[in-house]
C-alpha cells in the first residue's frame, strides 16, 4: 500500500502553483514549468540541509520570536 505525506503534498501544491505562474508568465508549457519549478524546489531544499536548517526544532521561529520580545537586542546580536 503506497501512502502520501503532508511534506509531499505540500512540494506537489508548490510545484503546480509555481508552474502555473511560471507557464503562463514565461510562455512555457504547463509540463516545462513543472518540472523548472520542481528543480528550484530541489534547490532550495538542498540549500536549507547545506546551512543546517533542517535541524532546527519544531516551531523555532516562534521561539526567535518569543526572545526578541524578551530582549529587544537578540536579533541584533545574530545578524551577521
Amino acid at each position: 500500500m503506497w501512502f502520501r505525506n503532508k511534506e509531499s503534498d505540500l512540494e506537489n501544491q508548490l510545484v503546480d502553483i509555481y508552474g502555473t505562474m511560471k507557464s503562463s508568465v514565461m510562455g512555457l508549457s504547463k509540463s516545462e514549468a513543472q518540472k523548472i519549478a520542481r528543480q528550484m524546489l530541489l534547490q532550495a531544499k538542498e540549500k536549507v540541509k547545506q546551512y543546517g536548517f533542517d535541524r532546527l526544532p519544531p516551531n523555532f521561529g516562534d521561539h526567535i520570536l518569543q526572545k526578541e520580545k524578551e530582549d529587544p537586542k537578540f536579533m541584533n546580536m545574530n545578524v551577521k
